[in-house]
């Protein structure tokens, strides 16, 4: 920047660029809830990038108009001018990265659907006859629907002998075990078990990024006289660099991978393992040090550990269309149409209620994106470390540091500062 003056014109500049990015995500919010919901009724079947892309060109267009008013017409607008291509792009790419984002998680979406409705058809005549032998039950009880512990136990009877039907040659899917399946693998690479172990008891992995000094990790080449090599400031922010990229590039496969309509494979695992080992041996080459094995470990470790989160709760999703989790999750309701046709209720009436259990998941679901919406939209409003631009939320975050003192939360905030700027928010 020339001089302060223009500072405070670009500063001003990314305020507005904040709320035109915010209005294009606020309208990608209402678009991809309202394709959730046609999606669920059954009446959209996939989801193009031109769909999307058409849904959003009122809002693309509403924020077009007001980025070339402000460039034309504001009182800085000459000065104004030096930026105006950047942020132009800056908003297209937004705009792209939103919509490739949006199609592929509905697409998703379509596919679970379809997964669990091929599920639901081949069980449909057994839960059929399930409510007949509950409403025939209930009727032989009737006499008994005062004595809970005696319909329940009946009820029990009943149940075990759907599931045992329902259940008949499948297995239940195996959880996932992200630590032993990470030895395998390290193992299979060639690695010693001592080294590995060691690696997961001093637990020096997970701090990987936030260490000070790398020297720990070296061993020296012949030719060095020296025993030791001491990393120069330069050398230690390379190996934190690498460190991060490595991550990203690890997340990024990981996350490739469909777990949610496929499952959990060790392969997975194996595949970012390979990419860790080779990126390490093409780092050191050439370099002054060699990187011992457990620098490798650890870095393997880091990644596995920072993708483990995503992979099962990618992979719980996957097990809720498992034969054994839809029958867990269909106990709650036949045990109320049960209960009901016990006390007499009609077959109206206990259908209905079944209806009604159904659609409270979607219901709670809606409630609760509009609900984070209007509090972003109020957050933005009243608080002040998001009134302004990205400078302010920064002031803000390094204020709420100095306050409490957290020099846990600075170390954070320096690796890795999308991590903690989510905590914060």
């Amino acid at each position: 920047f020339k001089n302060t003056y223009e500072i405070s014109v670009y500063r001003k500049l990314e305020v507005e660029y904040g709320t035109w990015t915010w209005t294009l995500r606020n309208e990608m919010l209402d678009i991809e809830n309202q394709l959730n919901t046609q999606i669920e009724n059954g009446r959209v079947e996939t989801v193009s990038r031109d769909d999307v892309y058409r849904q959003i060109k009122g809002a693309h267009a509403e924020v077009t108009k007001k980025m070339k008013d402000y460039f034309d017409k504001d009182e800085d607008s000459e000065m104004l001018a030096q930026w105006r291509h950047r942020f132009e792009t800056k908003i297209r790419e937004v705009l792209d990265g939103m919509v490739e984002q949006v199609t592929k998680k509905l697409n998703n979406v379509i596919q679970q659907k379809k997964a669990c409705k091929e599920l639901d058809d081949k069980k449909m005549e057994i839960e059929n006859k399930l409510l007949q032998k509950s409403k025939e039950l209930a009727q032989e009880l009737k006499d008994k629907a005062k004595d809970e512990n005696e319909l329940q136990k009946h009820f029990e009877s009943l149940w075990a002998g759907w599931v045992s039907k329902l259940t008949a040659g499948a297995k239940p899917i195996a959880d996932v075990d992200i630590a032993a399946d990470a030895t395998v693998v390290l193992m299979d690479l060639g690695f010693e078990w001592n080294i590995i172990n060691e690696a997961k008891e001093r637990r020096s992995f997970k701090k990987i990024l936030e260490t000070g000094n790398y020297s720990q990790y070296v061993t020296k080449h012949k030719k060095q006289v020296h025993k030791w090599y001491f990393f120069t400031h330069e050398e230690q922010e390379m190996i934190r660099g690498f460190i991060r990229t490595v991550e990203e590039k690890s997340l990024t496969t990981i996350q490739s991978r469909p777990v949610e309509t496929k499952g959990y494979n060790i392969t997975y695992l194996q595949e970012v393992a390979i990419n860790v080992k080779k990126s390490v041996s093409e780092f050191q080459c050439g370099k002054k040090y060699a990187l011992k094995k457990e620098f490798t470990v650890d870095l393997t470790l880091y990644v596995l550990d920072r993708s483990e989160r995503w992979l099962k709760d990618s992979h719980r999703r996957f097990k809720d269309n498992d034969v054994f989790a839809y029958a867990k999750s269909k106990k709650e309701q036949f045990n109320k149409a049960f209960t009901g046709f016990c006390k007499g209720s009609s077959s109206a009436v206990v259908f209905a209620e079944l209806i009604c259990d159904q659609l409270k998941p979607s219901i709670t679901e809606a409630v609760g994106n509009d609900s984070a919406r209007n509090l972003a939209d109020e957050m933005r409003c009243n608080h002040p470390a998001f009134k302004g631009n990205r400078r302010n939320l920064e002031k803000h975050v390094l204020r709420s540091l100095a306050e409490n003192e957290d020099f846990g939360g600075c170390m954070t905030y320096i690796h890795k500062p999308q991590e903690h700027v989510e905590r914060f928010i």
